[in-house]
């Protein structure tokens, strides 16, 4: 496979567009990979002043969660705003600046344009992370509250687990999962796959002999080990189930105290003094207010969130007052700290069915017609549906000494990798064969980016700098995980059943330090995990940038609640975190507002 084609598959399997291109007439549009999210645009306010008690902005996972939570209330009135419309206008297009790690190259940043955020496009794995990184995040931030022992409440808060159908998911292929700590309930449907891949039951068993063994799902604070992915996926028909789905989609128009306004661009935050007043906004040429009595809540994701703050006046003064911005609040924090999940992987032709079968029209059809009739077969599976957490092994460690100290700094149950079974065409020739992938994301970066303004403008693309692969421990920690991912597809029970010839990409002649580290430059995808950027800590943190409840440091009545709130992106795939940390939040507002209430 050429330089940097891995990448680039990878980025077209992520974004629904390309999903649709592929898929033009099938179930693609529904499951895994999309939904008509918007429904009638009829119910949606006109573009007026309002005057309401909290003011959402981000209408993704996060969002919808806390505007859900607070419209519970029929007293509260909430506004939500969101950007995106129906597809395929999902993404916002962004591209990075140069990247040293990469070669010099610029990447593409997937970031999600729809309700639902990345929720409605990502690959719906749901999972919490370790007792020992929740530990440190409470720590960090100065506040027990956020152990996992108080967490775990909200992890299962938003769920609705049930279980697999036997009579359309084989059995080689039966997850186990403690229930105990999954909710029933919520309305967020998580359930497992009516079809298991055969390519994954395998990996499973060569987990096994790497010494990954079954950990029982990744929800008790435990990762390491093996398990299928639980995923958010509605159990009655099959589709994805994203935060529009669970969170709006039943309230909205239901719940007269809660507006929508999407296709609506949020252009700053208003403030009187160091109190926030509401939001600017805008939907075509028409711009307005949306008042917030009490909070305004960004919920706009890694990237957004600490734009919108430096163009409100909330950042570096020094980049403000370049773009002629009032300076509200300097904070050079607001846009340090980005962290994000890297991937890559090793393929093989295989000889069990994977969903390279629907490159070909009667495989195609075939599929098509077992999802449509019975919610099964391979396009009811997002695909990627079998992981392991683990460390790097000990013949593999050859690290040097600031890798070690680096490493020393995580809690003893984060693991240093995830590596999962990824059994989906990547752009392998069309020849009547299967083919498949064992991936790897690390989930120990030390590389540290930055998220800037380059105007005054919402309108403008945001400066993205994530530094991948900058530091010199991610690069040794990538190039040992790659040679472990070699040496799992090396295991006898894969090389004796099921796998055909030789490595495929990148091929056995990349064997040494240096062409494995060029490989890698060339062709790692970034899981799209930004997070981080505007970080939580204690007061006096110079790099804090909220509070333990996600109230903005110096100002009144502004508060975040996404992934650029976390400490530190954690072990795990974090769509998890995101609606833990929506729900912990919106009860600590809700709390707020109860007291207050009381002390009247």
């Amino acid at each position: 496979m050429a330089p940097s084609m891995l990448s680039k598959a990878f980025l077209s399997l992520w974004t629904f567009s390309s999903a649709v291109r592929a898929y033009p007439n099938g179930p693609w549009y529904q499951v895994p990979l999309g939904e008509n999210v918007l429904g009638d645009p009829t119910r949606y306010p006109t573009a007026d002043d309002k005057h309401v008690d909290y003011v959402v902005v981000g209408g993704g996972a996060s969002g919808l969660t806390v505007a859900a939570r607070l419209s519970e209330d029929p007293s509260v009135t909430v506004a939500i705003v969101e950007a995106g419309k129906c597809p395929p206008a999902l993404d916002w297009g962004f591209d990075t600046t140069p990247q040293e790690g990469a070669d010099g190259r610029v990447k593409h940043f997937t970031n999600a344009k729809t309700l639902g955020g990345n929720s409605a496009f990502n690959l719906m794995a749901y999972m919490a992370t370790s007792t020992g990184a929740l530990q440190k995040w409470a720590d960090e931030v100065g506040d027990d509250s956020w152990t996992y022992s108080n967490v775990a409440k909200y992890f299962q808060k938003s769920l609705n687990f049930t279980g697999i159908d036997p009579s359309k998911r084989r059995l080689n292929a039966t997850p186990e999962l403690d229930t105990s700590h999954v909710g029933h309930g919520g309305p967020l449907d998580v359930t497992y796959a009516n079809y298991g891949q055969p390519f994954s039951t395998w990996i499973k068993k060569a987990f096994d002999q790497a010494g990954m063994l079954p950990v029982g799902g990744f929800m008790s604070g435990d990762m390491f080990g093996s398990s299928w992915v639980l995923d958010t996926i509605n159990h009655t028909d099959g589709k994805r189930a994203s935060s529009s789905k669970a969170f709006l989609q039943p309230i909205l128009g239901q719940r007269k105290n809660l507006f929508l306004y999407n296709v609506t661009l949020a252009e700053k935050v208003l403030f009187n003094d160091k109190t926030a007043t509401g939001v600017q906004v805008s939907r075509g040429k028409t711009i307005f207010t949306l008042s917030a009595a009490h909070e305004v809540i960004i919920t706009a994701g890694g990237l957004m969130t600490p734009q919108l703050l430096q163009v409100s006046g909330v950042g570096d003064a020094n980049l403000l007052k370049k773009y002629n911005i009032p300076v509200v609040l300097d904070a050079p924090s607001v846009g340090q700290n980005m962290e994000d999940h890297i991937s890559f992987g090793i393929g093989h032709k295989v000889d069990v069915q994977t969903n390279s079968a629907l490159k070909y029209k009667d495989q195609y059809d075939e599929a098509v017609e077992e999802f449509q009739g019975q919610q099964a077969g391979l396009l009811s599976s997002p695909g990627p549906d079998f992981g392991g957490f683990a460390d790097i092994p000990l013949d593999l460690r050859n690290f040097s000494a600031s890798t070690k100290s680096d490493l020393a700094s995580f809690p003893k149950d984060w693991p240093e990798a995830f590596f999962i079974s990824f059994p989906i065409d990547m752009g392998f020739p069309t020849d009547g064969y299967n083919y498949a992938m064992l991936f790897c994301t690390l989930m120990t970066p030390m590389s540290r980016g930055t998220i800037s303004i380059k105007s005054a403008s919402m309108k403008d693309s945001p400066v993205i700098n994530p530094r991948w692969l900058t530091s010199s421990t991610d690069v040794e920690i990538a190039v040992a995980a790659f040679r472990r991912v070699r040496q799992i597809l090396q295991m006898p029970v894969l090389q004796q059943n099921i796998i055909v010839g030789s490595e495929i990409t990148p091929g056995s002649d990349v064997k040494s330090y240096d062409e494995i580290h060029h490989y890698l430059k060339q062709n790692f995808a970034s899981m799209s995990h930004p997070a981080s950027t505007c970080r939580m800590g204690k007061d006096g943190d110079k790099n804090a940038v909220v509070d333990s409840k996600g109230r903005v440091l110096g100002l009144d009545h502004l508060r975040i609640a996404d992934a650029s709130t976390f400490p530190f992106l954690p072990p795990g795939l974090p769509l998890g975190v995101v609606y833990m940390v929506a729900e912990k939040i919106a009860d600590d507002i809700k709390h707020a507002r109860k007291q207050q209430h009381s002390e009247l």
